[in-house]
């Protein structure tokens, strides 16, 4: 069995999607992930926060790879027809060879403990 490194992931013009980008460990692996050069699709459902990250991220590269692209994309991705949606902008745009790092990050809490949840909260929580 063959292992792939990161060194062979983490590069220039490869192409990283994130869910749950917008804050946390994904906005922290997103960041890391522009500043090696990656072009970084963010996706998470928090408009504002998204839109943040996305232009904080672009300051903090701009002018370092000419070619790269980050982009945020608004969705849920408890959503199927969403996140087909996802990857067809993801594929569609010109600078995706291949998703090279996908993190799937994006999560929801709905508080209380496990006794207390309702099956629908717990079903919404695992969407």
């Amino acid at each position: 069995m063959s292992s792939i490194s990161t060194t062979e992931v983490f590069q220039v013009n490869h192409t990283a999607v994130i869910t749950g980008g917008s804050s946390g460990i994904g906005r922290t692996v997103a960041l890391e992930c522009a500043l090696k050069g990656m072009h970084v699709w963010l996706v998470d459902i928090d408009e504002d926060d998204l839109k943040k990250t996305e232009q904080d991220i672009q300051l903090k590269v701009k002018g370092s790879f000419p070619d790269q692209v980050i982009q945020a994309i608004v969705a849920n991705v408890g959503d199927e027809v969403s996140m087909k949606s996802v990857a067809k902008s993801v594929y569609d745009d010109q600078s995706t060879k291949s998703v090279h790092f996908l993190m799937n990050n994006a999560a929801m809490s709905i508080g209380g403990g496990a006794i207390e949840t309702s099956m629908a909260d717990f079903d919404t929580m695992m969407k």
